[in-house]
């Protein structure tokens, strides 16, 4: 994604010291990985509860620029997916994060 001074989200966040909110870090990350989950048509349309969401932002976004999203689903068992995510603003790393994903529909119970 391309950054630019006119995006919405400048005019609304801290009026004299416009940023790209974590929140939108975080929902960026998150909806990276429900397209890979997507992607495999296992997963294609399927709800999930997201119970555990640790998130590091490392430095604010400002101005313009060029943002990277990189996911990877790092296991899947039975229902129970971990994720990872990280976002780079102009090739400097500005936040990652850890998710973990329950998909009830898969989940084993005995």
């Amino acid at each position: 994604k391309i950054i630019t001074k006119d995006d919405w989200y400048f005019k609304s966040h801290f009026l004299n010291n416009p940023i790209f909110p974590g929140t939108l870090q975080t929902e960026a990350m998150l909806q990276s990985i429900i397209i890979i989950l997507n992607v495999k048509n296992k997963f294609a349309k399927k709800k999930y509860m997201i119970p555990k969401i640790n998130i590091n932002l490392y430095s604010s976004i400002k101005g313009e620029g060029k943002l990277k999203i990189s996911s990877k689903i790092i296991s899947n068992r039975r229902g129970a997916i971990e994720a990872i995510s990280n976002i780079q603003f102009n090739k400097k790393n500005v936040s990652e994060g850890k998710f973990k994903f329950f998909c009830p529909s898969d989940l084993i119970i005995k």
